[in-house]
């Protein structure tokens, strides 16, 4: 069984840009992945609190900027005067990320363009948001997404996100992600009509690998920094690695596609 007409995931997607060599979800994260080799990125988008689509995981900006407030009540004009870089420490050769912006999502496509790098948006709403994160950051996507590149996966934990990309954008491949791998599904993946599962590293197992492919699903896994492990991954079946280190990684799915006879 073959389903999403034959569409296919990248052995390697750079997790957040390359989350560990640069500052996730930013600018200079996607130039980094696209730098170290990767074809593909996966990033995260919320929105502010007037409904501006921002590039960004946690639901409050401690973390990465230093900031204590909810994305949901700071506004695109104060978003966009916060450090995203500052937190991340300088590479080998001093490289500083200070003055990384929070990219909005209009911003990360014009990036994406300039770099030629497939995307994997993650639909990752605040509390309460779900509908209006899809709704704003889908309309926003299907006027801005560049032709030449390739149609981008819309993927998230949330079944609400996902009822809307089949809705109001059915021609953009969907993804659904879980931590644990529920009984069901294979009729939720079906429902939503969903071209892949993404799964959690530390649960996916070999029979569940099994039972994905066979039933006509792309399989990602997700996020997987350790080498050995994602040629094991790859040796099962999966078809994507999800990787903070896309310069790690990338070798071993060389070294298993020579094993394969690719």
């Amino acid at each position: 069984m073959t389903r999403g007409n034959g569409y296919v995931l990248p052995k390697v997607m750079g997790h957040r840009g390359a989350a560990k060599r640069a500052p996730e979800n930013t600018l200079g994260g996607l130039r980094r992945a696209a730098e170290l080799g990767a074809t593909w990125v996966e990033i995260d988008v919320m929105l502010t609190a007037d409904n501006v689509p921002i590039l960004h995981h946690d639901y409050n900006f401690g973390r990465t900027c230093a900031h204590p407030a909810d994305v949901a009540t700071v506004s695109s004009t104060a978003v966009a005067q916060l450090d995203a870089g500052a937190w991340f420490p300088a590479e080998a050769s001093s490289r500083s990320w200070a003055g990384e912006v929070v990219p909005t999502l209009e911003q990360a496509v014009a990036a994406l363009r300039e770099l030629g790098l497939g995307l994997n948006l993650e639909l990752k709403p605040t509390p309460g948001r779900a509908v209006e994160t899809a709704e704003v950051a889908l309309d926003l996507l299907i006027r801005i997404w560049p032709p030449e590149l390739p149609r981008p996966l819309i993927s998230s934990f949330t079944r609400a996100c996902l009822d809307v990309a089949l809705n109001i954008a059915p021609r953009m491949p969907r993804g659904r992600l879980w931590e644990i791998l529920p009984d069901d599904w294979q009729s939720d993946a079906a429902t939503l009509e969903c071209v892949s599962v993404h799964l959690w590293r530390e649960t996916l197992t070999h029979a569940q690998t099994r039972a994905i492919k066979a039933a006509g699903y792309e399989l990602a896994v997700f996020t997987v920094n350790d080498l050995e492990e994602a040629e094991r991954f790859l040796e099962w079946g999966v078809d994507c690695i999800i990787t903070d280190l896309p310069d790690i990684i990338l070798p071993g799915t060389y070294s298993a596609a020579a094993r394969d006879g690719a």
